[in-house]
């Protein structure tokens, strides 16, 4: 992944198997990084208004994979739950038809309606 006005390019690094496997965000020096935290909410040296996104699930694709909040560095992982049967169980969550959009989050962003934060009311504003 890279920036597309700004200097900032990044790989991503794919870490165990099975329910162990998560993929983390690395720079050039293959340093670790926060998709959440690290990744700037607008390109660098960028006049337009735009902002940059993460993309957990690329569209046409059956994986539902979702950034892993409690774990140090934010990495993405496969969505897992226990087995409505046998509750001892994981299995894979995945989506029931290919899905027809990216689905992801914009970085630097809360979801918290208790927080206000302006940069993001200013998005919402239609010029």
């Amino acid at each position: 992944m890279r920036s597309l006005f700004g200097r900032r390019f990044y790989s991503s690094l794919e870490i165990g198997k099975g329910f162990d496997r998560r993929i983390f965000l690395v720079d050039k020096e293959k340093n670790k990084l926060s998709y959440w935290n690290d990744v700037p909410l607008r390109p660098e040296n960028s006049e337009l208004n735009i902002v940059n996104a993460v993309i957990e699930i690329p569209r046409y694709t059956l994986a539902k994979l979702e950034l892993v909040k409690d774990e140090p560095l934010h990495p993405i992982a496969n969505d897992v739950r226990f087995n409505r049967y046998d509750n001892t169980k994981k299995e894979f969550r995945h989506w029931y038809q290919f899905a027809f959009f990216n689905y992801g989050f914009i970085p630097q962003t809360w979801e918290s309606t208790l927080v206000a934060n302006k940069e993001i009311e200013n998005l919402l504003v239609c010029e």
